[in-house]
């Protein structure tokens, strides 16, 4: 019991230390007094998006200045697209490896959100990713790699035949050939379902007037839950 409890401590001292270190603590929302640092972060589901909630916390003594840099390590499938988002905007990770183009500014003891999210296209998949912090000087001074994991399943035949238009829309999208038992789904830019409602006609038409300008993703499942792959969605009124 002595051994265990002492494994533990030494475990956790060390996860203090390299947040001490390199002066950025990363943990999760679930787990915010536990460091990840240099550690890996598993997540999965049976959804076309996988995404978890990290934050970035600045335990330097001073305001810094931070870029994140993504690095591919392990893909399944090259049909995926990802993002990162903070307090301040969501990324597309385009690139390998992707870097914040521009400086992420965090007094003292601040924190931000560090939201890693993975769309497999086309069913289910598995990535791992790492996450680097670079200080000023664009240097590495930390990492967590993070695993994603989904377990959907190929959407039928049937849904690649589905037309969702315009795109930009005004607020009306038209959704053509969905099958009986079809659902439609919009997606803000943090992941959030904006906007669900069941689509069965050969060509049905969606108010989407009541969301603010900007871009979504859109997601189109069968009765099964098979999806087709999530799609990007402009909102523009005006």
């Amino acid at each position: 019991m002595k051994n265990t409890l002492l494994y533990a401590f030494t475990l956790l001292f060390s996860f203090a230390a390299s947040a001490q270190s390199s002066g950025v603590f990363i943990h999760l929302e679930s787990d915010p007094n536990v460091a990840y640092n240099g550690q890996t972060v598993t997540i999965s589901g049976t959804e076309q998006l996988v995404y978890t909630n990290l934050y970035i916390q600045n335990v330097s003594g001073a305001t810094k200045q931070y870029k994140w840099e993504r690095v591919k390590l392990d893909l399944s499938s090259p049909a995926f697209t990802d993002q990162l988002c903070d307090n301040e905007i969501c990324f597309d990770c385009n690139g390998d490896p992707w870097i914040r183009p521009f400086f992420y500014e965090l007094n003292d003891t601040d924190s931000t959100l560090f939201q890693p999210k993975m769309f497999f296209n086309g069913g289910g998949g598995y990535a791992r990713f790492r996450y680097y912090v670079l200080d000023e000087n664009e240097d590495r001074i930390d990492w967590v790699t993070v695993e994603f994991t989904s377990t959907l399943s190929a959407g039928e035949e049937a849904l690649e035949n589905i037309e969702v238009y315009p795109n930009p829309s005004s607020g009306m999208v038209t959704v053509k050939n969905a099958s009986e038992g079809a659902s439609f789904e919009v997606l803000d830019m943090l992941g959030k379902v904006a906007y669900k409602a069941p689509v069965s006609a050969a060509s049905q038409k969606v108010n989407l007037s009541g969301l603010p300008d900007g871009v979504y993703f859109y997601v189109v499942k069968d009765k099964r839950g098979n999806a087709l792959p999530a799609r990007k969605l402009i909102i523009r009124k005006q």
